[in-house]
């Protein structure tokens, strides 16, 4: 797999949910690479992350996925091996509203947060140090 590939596998796996759709949280290794990336999103460096923080660094997540520049994500911008398709396909599933094949900015930044709700356990909109501490143990 390129690296570009597993820069977009890697990076939908943060914010798709796993192939079972039932399973109501992610698995412990995607909490643990979620809040390992999610940390980044502290962009103030107090050890906390706003709903805010969190925001931009989503955007500037959906920047490292389109690699080529055209304001959305889809096959066009990697060479994907099966298990980047396949979590490129979940994503479509999730955050292509309009089912035109590929996901823009707006779509991207509008759609869940499944991974920062999750680590927000007491739901304040802001995932402190205790909360990504909790997240690293899975």
């Amino acid at each position: 797999m390129t690296r570009t590939s597993l820069l977009i596998a890697g990076a939908l796996s943060l914010t798709v949910p796993s192939l079972a759709q039932a399973a109501p949280r992610f698995e412990a290794d995607q909490i643990k690479r979620a809040v390992q990336e999610m940390s980044k999103a502290d962009i103030n460096g107090d050890g906390m992350i706003t709903r805010a923080e969190f925001s931009v660094w989503r955007g500037a997540q959906f920047d490292r996925m389109d690699r080529n520049s055209d304001g959305y994500v889809s096959e066009k911008d990697a060479r994907l091996g099966r298990k980047a398709k396949d979590r490129l396909a979940q994503a479509l599933s999730i955050y292509d509203t309009n089912r035109d094949g590929r996901i823009s900015r707006t779509e991207f930044a509008q759609g869940p947060t499944r991974g920062f709700d999750q680590l927000d356990r007491d739901s304040n909109g802001v995932i402190d140090g205790y909360e990504l501490k909790q997240g690293k143990r899975g």
